[in-house]
């Protein structure tokens, strides 16, 4: 944790140490944006997030703040036929993936219409995982249950290239580093019931929890922001 906060501070101050000396920007008057990434020359959400939101505080930094969300709750029954006999086997699927960030990101340094931008900022992410079904055999019954749920933080660290297509559309080109520490509980539970007298009822849980840490590439993103 110690590397993972003078690396926070180094980048910080290295951002505050560099002046501007070359020219100003007239598009940096406008403060608004929304970031998409371009893939296969179509539009999609930047970096996987939901939406990507860009406020220029000056003509060199400004900050971009990140949602993503994806959230599905999955609740059926199974029609199963046993022996001339039918069962209703109702399942559950439930799937939270939600995270925040916001990043600070400065002009280096500039050359015409290019830009080389740096950036850093924090982010916190949940992710949860419920499973919940039952299963019908000709002597038996499963009840299964499985549960996931995990909450991290951690810093985004990147660096690109910007270019000015006209006044109000910047076209970027990214990649970065993420860093993150986080805790998770899982727990697992399965149980088998038999309806023959001389077999014996089984059940069987698994728990864990523990601490996650994580260093991994951001990947490359080309991005495209139109300001208002």
């Amino acid at each position: 944790m110690k590397s993972f906060y003078s690396l926070f501070i180094l980048f910080f101050v290295f951002n505050l140490s560099i002046a501007q000396t070359d020219c100003e920007n007239d598009v940096l008057d406008l403060k608004h944006g929304l970031q998409f990434q371009v893939r296969t020359l179509s539009l999609s959400d930047f970096n996987g997030y939901t939406f990507a939101y860009r406020y220029l505080l000056n003509n060199n930094s400004g900050l971009r703040i990140g949602i993503f969300a994806n959230i599905s709750d999955e609740n059926f029954t199974e029609n199963h036929l046993v022996d001339s006999s039918k069962f209703n086997s109702p399942q559950e699927n439930i799937n939270y993936d939600l995270k925040f960030s916001v990043q600070y990101i400065k002009t280096i340094m500039r050359k015409e219409d290019f830009s080389f931008i740096m950036g850093f900022g924090p982010f916190i992410a949940y992710q949860k995982r419920e499973s919940n079904a039952n299963d019908y055999g000709h002597n038996y019954t499963r009840e299964y249950l499985s549960k996931y749920n995990s909450t991290s933080f951690g810093l985004d660290i990147l660096m690109g290239v910007e270019y000015n297509l006209s006044n109000n559309v910047i076209l970027s080109g990214e990649y970065g580093l993420a860093m993150s520490i986080g805790s998770l509980d899982s727990k697992r539970t399965e149980n088998f019931y038999y309806n023959d007298a001389y077999e014996i009822d089984q059940k069987h849980e698994e728990k864990s929890e523990g601490t996650l840490y994580l260093v991994k590439g951001i990947g490359a993103s080309l991005g495209l922001s139109i300001f208002f």
